[in-house]
């Protein structure tokens, strides 16, 4: 994390998601209970021909 602060994962397991009517099954889901939101990487959901980007995002995007 940005500050350097340790958290501890409380589990790690395989989810299954529904999209578009279909469903997916996302592996190795890290379970942290510090964080306040939800996290995913779309890049790897990008990468693994789960979600298709137009284009990468970048951190101009973000702010």
């Amino acid at each position: 994390m940005i500050d350097e602060m340790i958290v501890l994962t409380a589990a790690i397991e395989n989810v299954k998601i529904s999209v578009k009517r279909m469903n997916i099954l996302l592996n190795s889901i890290y379970y942290i209970l510090k964080l306040k939101v939800n996290l995913i990487s779309m890049i790897k959901l990008n990468n693994n021909d789960i979600y298709k980007m137009k284009r990468l995002i970048t951190f101009r995007d973000l702010i």
